[in-house]
Order: structure tokens, then sequence, then C-alpha cells
């Protein structure tokens, strides 16, 4: 039998489910997983990736999210190509707002 380590404060050390068993929640909401969060916040990079494809720029995802930067786009100055890259930031009516 595995010894289970113990949580600290950010889940470390904790299966996905129990790490969700222990997230706050409210009343008639369900606890938040890290999958929910982090496809929450990849679906809004797929539908600005859209809407940039819808007009007419030329978008290049990156493979590695190291320098935060989610997707270039081409575009022309000129000549001569332009590009700039796009980090994209959503924030979900489920998130918490604490003042």
């Amino acid at each position: 039998m595995m010894a289970r380590s113990k949580p600290d404060n950010r889940g470390h050390g904790l299966s996905p489910c129990d790490r969700e068993a222990t997230m706050p929640r409210t009343e008639n909401q369900r606890p938040r997983s890290f999958r929910d969060t982090a496809s929450f916040g990849k679906r809004q990079e797929f539908i600005a990736i859209a809407k940039l494809l819808e007009e007419s720029f030329d978008v290049y995802r990156t493979l590695v999210d190291d320098q935060q930067i989610d997707c270039v786009i081409r575009g022309k100055r000129g000549q001569e190509p332009v590009y700039i890259g796009i980090q994209v930031k959503a924030r979900s009516k489920m998130a918490d707002r604490r003042s």
C-alpha cells in the first residue's frame, strides 16, 4: 500500500481527484479542478485564434509557452512582413472576485 503525502497549500502530492475535493466551493457550485480551468484558457485561445483567422491574419501557434506567447500573427507594413506575438488572457465568470 502506497503512503499518501500530506497536502500542502498548493495541493502538491495529491491525485487530481483528491485535489478537486480540497478546492473551496460555494453553494450550488461544483469544485473546479485544474483540468477545468486549464481547458477554459485553452478554449479561449482557440476562440481568439479563430477570430484572427476570420480577419485574414496568418496565425502561427507556439510549441512551448516559455515566453508567454500563445501565437504569432503575420501582417504587413508596406511590403515588409511584420510578426507580432500575442498572449491571450481570459477570465471566467466562475473566477474568484475577491477585492
